[in-house]
């Protein structure tokens, strides 16, 4: 037996109803797409005892789709699983974008010869769902019962598609807040983090440091007469410069690591569980991939100041940023003349002296 759409009047028990109305309250306090997802596959089981419950989800290596993430017992024998893209109850639901029941799913030509062979048990009843947001399909939720296990029902059916339709809404809401803290957290020129996230995680990295003892560099580095380079070559080849440079910056570190645009042309690399030792190879690599790319004509010939500092953790890492300025500050002045860094200098210490002489 089979049926695709399942009147509403199905539905209509104060038991489904119930379920539905807990599972609402429960997925709306899930702040993570991988949470949401979990708990929406996990109430599964709780409302409708399957064998397996999965996520599957289309396959952009090799085409088709594959079994993403799955629960059960039985879980092991088909997670990676792939189908091809007309295959099983899967490739209907999504090519049709409609939900689909069996009853009789042994006998059904739409299972998947795959799915049957790697069971233990034969194939009793199926519920497939698409996981939809306004726009698509992105997903399809499929459900199994084996052996000797009652099927499912139509009400059933209608229930778990109320589910994966507010789970879709959930999550596409999910992305568009982690998609708008991202852009909050990111300076708009050269798409690395602004200094106001750049505090929040330097502040985190440091809690972590004294915690846990770890060592955590901190590399400051600037161009060398950006405002020259602004003068001579214009402001808008100023700010390819500064794109290239932060693209270049992000090409040269871990993962774990991160870059920052403090402003300017000033940017900051923060580098967890990375010793004195470790900073400077990576300040090496820096100024190695900078000479290769301004040789090649990737980017106009600069040169950086840097300055770095690490801290092995303790009391010592809470002033990890302001020995990195240091040492950035005392870079920056070391090549000019001494005419050339008291005047620069002068402008910079001139408004504490008119503050002290005001007091």
């Amino acid at each position: 037996m089979t049926q695709t759409h399942p009147s509403p009047s199905q539905v209509a028990s104060s038991e489904e109803i119930d379920k539905l109305i807990k599972f609402t309250c429960e997925l709306v306090q899930v702040k993570s797409l991988d949470k949401a997802l979990h708990f929406f596959l996990g109430k599964t089981m709780e409302f409708f005892s399957p064998t397996l419950t999965s996520l599957v989800l289309p396959d952009k290596e090799e085409g088709g789709f594959i079994y993403r993430l799955v629960i059960g017992e039985a879980a092991p024998l088909i997670t990676n699983l792939r189908l091809s893209p007309e295959e099983g109850v899967v490739g209907w639901v999504f090519n049709h974008e409609s939900p689909l029941f069996l009853s009789e799913a042994e006998l059904d030509p739409r299972v998947s010869p795959q799915l049957s062979q790697r069971l233990a048990t034969p194939l009793k009843s199926v519920l497939g769902v698409p996981l939809r947001i306004p726009t698509k399909t992105i997903g399809v939720i499929e459900l199994l019962k084996t052996g000797a296990q009652e099927p499912f029902t139509s009400a059933q059916l209608n229930l778990l598609e109320a589910m994966a339709d507010l789970t879709g809404l959930m999550v596409e809401r999910i992305y568009l807040q982690n998609k708008l803290q991202q852009q909050a957290n990111l300076d708009p020129l050269t798409q690395v983090y602004n200094r106001s996230y750049f505090e929040e995680v330097l502040s985190q990295e440091i809690a972590r440091s004294q915690r846990y003892n770890l060592p955590l560099a901190l590399i400051l580095l600037d161009i060398k007469e950006f405002k020259k380079i602004n003068e001579d070559y214009g402001h808008q080849a100023g700010d390819n410069l500064l794109k290239k440079l932060a693209h270049l910056l992000r090409q040269q570190i871990r993962k774990v690591d991160s870059v920052f645009r403090l402003g300017g042309d000033e940017f900051a690399i923060l580098l967890p569980h990375t010793n004195e030792e470790g900073a400077r190879l990576v300040q090496q690599r820096l100024e190695q991939a900078l000479a290769e790319a301004s040789n090649q004509n990737k980017i106009l010939p600069i040169k950086l100041t840097i300055g770095l500092h690490s801290a092995s953790g303790g009391e010592e890492a809470g002033d990890l940023f302001a020995q990195a300025d240091i040492n950035l500050f005392q870079k920056r002045y070391k090549d000019l003349s001494p005419l050339e860094g008291q005047d620069e200098l002068q402008q910079l210490l001139l408004p504490f002296f008119e503050e002290a002489i005001k007091k």
